[in-house]
């Protein structure tokens, strides 16, 4: 009997392997085995929220009968004004920083208007001041007018010949 043992374990197996109803036991046993693994991961997750929600809730002290106090609300309130106004005296202090730089360098703008209004108008001197009317064999160099108008090259030159 022994020696049919085998073989008729093989055929029984075959026989398994061809039974209706095996592959769509084999399929739920897999999406039970994914949903297994998916709440595993939910698990950890909630576990992450539950920390998180433990320290958002960490002023909050739970008496023995359900009930709950609330944290010290003025010493909240104390701090956060004193935050509010730590911020006020530093917002306060870039802003005169800042207008102490804008006025000084409206002080330098207006001194560079001036000292543009005292260029143009020693241009404007200069290229009204009647051209001097010397003539000579050493020539001069300079700016002269041209008949119609415009402003022409260098004029004048060495007189004389070979």
């Amino acid at each position: 009997m022994k020696r049919y043992f085998v073989p008729c374990v093989m055929i029984l197996a075959l026989a398994a392997c061809q039974v209706p109803g095996v592959k769509e036991v084999e399929d739920k046993i897999s999406s039970v085995s994914s949903q297994v693994s998916d709440l595993a991961v939910t698990g950890e997750e909630m576990s992450e929220r539950l920390e998180e929600v433990e320290d958002q809730l960490n002023g909050l002290q739970f008496g023995q009968t359900g009930e709950f106090q609330l944290p010290d609300m003025d010493a909240m309130l104390q701090g956060v004004t004193a935050r509010v106004d730590s911020v006020k005296a530093q917002v306060s202090v870039v802003m005169q920083d800042g207008q102490a730089q804008i006025d000084s360098l409206t002080g330098v703008i207006e001194d560079l208007e001036g000292r543009l209004t005292t260029l143009t108008s020693r241009v404007t001197a200069l290229e009204n001041r009647p051209s001097s009317g010397t003539s000579g064999s050493s020539g001069s160099t300079g700016r002269g007018t041209t008949p119609d108008g415009g402003r022409g090259g260098s004029t004048g030159g060495s007189s004389g010949g070979r």
